[in-house]
């Protein structure tokens, strides 16, 4: 699994902004980060760019937000301590119990910006992403024949009639195709690209077209987890949020 982004234009750090991503209590979800960190390298954001609003998003809750790994399960957990940094809080490096290494502080903690992870919030607490807005649109690089682990990382809605598809090489005879995410890491709804129709279409898992189901106005919102898949490593271009 490889993520990879590039952004056409200049990004600046005078331009900030923050959005909240919403949880369900009890379950995890996949979101992706939709701001860069407001300092350090361009496509990243850190963990400490993300903020709870109160202790009801804490360890002991066995709460966490965590990496993803190629099958879309939990890589590295990372949860919240309200009572570190003088009350401050932090986040920090635990094990899939919530269990916390104080040893390894992950504020710091630099990922792809178009990394999706998982958030498990046992009471359903919103969480805060925060930091610079990219300006320019951004290529997102598929994997070839890989599924890559992404989303909508614009503070903004997007639909799949926002997104270009720059060649004939994704298309839904080569099973290439968007899909949202389960709760359990597995493609959920299918879309895939029909260059002859310059347009998405609903699809089955293996890419046979619904044309009846035409899908250009599909809207996903602000950090939802997603799945891209090229069988030829193209890209696609996400257009800017400004």
């Amino acid at each position: 699994m490889a993520f990879q982004a590039s952004a056409d234009g200049i990004v600046s750090s005078s331009v900030v902004g923050y959005n909240k991503a919403a949880t369900d209590a009890g379950e995890v979800i996949y979101r992706v980060a939709t701001f860069e960190a407001v300092s350090g390298a361009a496509s990243t954001f850190k963990i400490g760019n993300i903020s709870v609003g109160g202790e009801d998003f804490a360890w002991w809750n066995n709460d966490y937000i965590a990496t993803v790994d190629p099958y879309g399960s939990q890589d590295t957990y990372y949860t919240w301590d309200p009572d570190a940094n003088e009350g401050a809080g932090g986040w920090f490096e635990c094990d899939e119990d919530c269990n916390v290494d104080s040893s390894s502080p992950a504020d710091d903690i630099v990922l792809p910006l178009n990394q999706a992870i998982i958030i498990r919030s046992e009471n359903g607490i919103d969480l805060t992403f925060s930091g610079a807005v990219m300006t320019g649109d951004t290529e997102l690089y598929g994997v070839a024949g890989d599924a890559t682990y992404t989303g909508n990382f614009t503070p903004a809605p997007i639909t799949l009639g926002d997104i270009v598809i720059g060649e004939a090489d994704f298309a839904w005879w080569n099973n290439d195709y968007v899909a949202t995410i389960d709760p359990y890491g597995s493609q959920d709804q299918y879309y895939t690209w029909d260059p002859g129709e310059s347009a998405w279409f609903e699809c089955d898992s293996d890419c046979n077209i619904d044309y009846d189901a035409q899908a250009n106005d599909v809207e996903f919102d602000p950090n939802m987890g997603l799945l891209f898949r090229s069988e030829n490593g193209v890209s696609i271009n996400i257009p800017s949020p400004l």
